[in-house]
């Protein structure tokens, strides 16, 4: 398992406005267990309170319009002000696939005197946890300072921490070793940073930056945990096989796969119980190392029998297409399938099942 992946990074500076837009946010295709993030930096002046980012929104007026949450914020007042704060929005409510535009507003009022700079980007990531979000949050902040590192304490292992860093000076901040900056954007007088740490065990880690001179700093963190399958692409081969299986020490013989995992890839999953049927087409998408004796996948009668309740029958019943879209939702995320040599059918011979079906039956193993 990994940390979650980034699958893209958008951007946008404003000044004067009290909203302002990232746009050509793109959710891709197939999205799996996605989050996205938005990191805010926000500096407001010409005396007055306190003021805040109070909305983030994806979408705004259009069909699929969804309110993020906000994770965590950081703010510093002093005559001017300066807020970091991280929002996310889960998987459930990101859109379909296509291009977005991702709106930020404050609280300042219509038509406010104030001076406004902002700094934001926006995450999108996959493999991410859909159930504790976030995983730990941290924050700090100074009045007078040249730069800050901030601790958190992360519960899950293969974590991605992300942070977002407002000072109130323009200047080019140098980042702790060991974190990525994923933007550092000027907006007039201020200036807004992001960067990411990913971490395979809990526990305290921390973030940070310096830079010339001394202002107003404000620092949030937040760590966003990995599903159980993680994120990015699995290549389907012989080892990729052996975490589908109920037996991976035979690995290296026949996939044993257990009824709860083979569940997620049958079109007819109530019937899963009685009928698996593996066609001579999934058995082209599912070997890397089709022919050769010490790296085949063989699937036959005997592994059959791990997943259906009637292991006689099982070439005998619903067919199940071993694609890459369904090995997709096997691994949880997005598959690819190296090429396979046509030799693979030497493995299998044609025969006619009860039903007057002609079907492929793996033939017996020769040494």
């Amino acid at each position: 398992m990994a940390a979650p992946v980034i699958e893209g990074t958008y951007t946008a500076t404003s000044s004067g406005a009290i909203t302002w837009d990232i746009t050509g946010v793109v959710i891709p295709a197939g999205l799996t267990d996605g989050l996205l993030v938005v990191g805010n930096s926000y500096e407001y002046g010409n005396g007055g309170a306190e003021s805040l980012v109070n909305s983030v929104v994806i979408d705004p007026g259009g069909a699929n319009e969804a309110a993020f949450t906000r994770a965590v914020n950081a703010s510093v007042f002093a005559s001017y002000g300066n807020e970091a704060s991280i929002w996310y929005l889960k998987g459930a409510s990101i859109p379909p696939a296509g291009t977005y535009t991702v709106r930020i507003s404050t609280d300042l009022p219509s038509g406010s005197a104030y001076t406004v700079y902002a700094a934001s980007g926006c995450y999108v990531l996959s493999g991410a946890d859909q159930t504790t979000v976030p995983d730990a949050t941290a924050n700090q902040t100074a009045t007078v300072n040249a730069g800050l590192t901030t601790n958190i304490t992360t519960v899950a292992a293969d974590t991605l921490v992300l942070d977002s860093y407002s000072q109130g000076d323009n200047n080019a901040p140098t980042a702790n070793a060991g974190q990525t900056v994923r933007w550092d954007l000027a907006s007039g007088t201020s200036r807004g940073t992001s960067s990411t740490k990913g971490l395979t065990s809990a526990g305290t880690a921390s973030l940070g930056y310096t830079h010339a001179s001394s202002n107003r700093v404000a620092h949030s963190l937040a760590s966003f945990a990995a599903t159980a399958t993680g994120g990015g692409t699995v290549t389907l081969t012989k080892a990729t096989l052996k975490s589908v299986s109920a037996n991976p020490a035979k690995a290296n013989e026949q996939a044993l796969m257990a009824k709860s995992q083979i569940q997620p890839i049958s079109p007819q999953p109530a019937s899963i119980n009685e009928q698996i049927q593996i066609t001579m087409v999934s058995m082209q998408s599912l070997s890397a190392y089709p022919i050769l004796v010490s790296e085949a996948i063989i699937i036959a009668l005997v592994s059959l029998a791990a997943i259906s309740a009637k292991p006689l029958q099982v070439i005998q019943n619903v067919l199940v297409s071993l694609s890459v879209s369904s090995w997709k939702r096997v691994f949880g995320r997005p598959v690819t399938i190296p090429g396979a040599p046509q030799s693979i059918w030497r493995m299998f011979r044609p025969i006619t099942n009860a039903h007057g079906e002609q079907i492929m039956r793996p033939c017996d193993r020769k040494k």
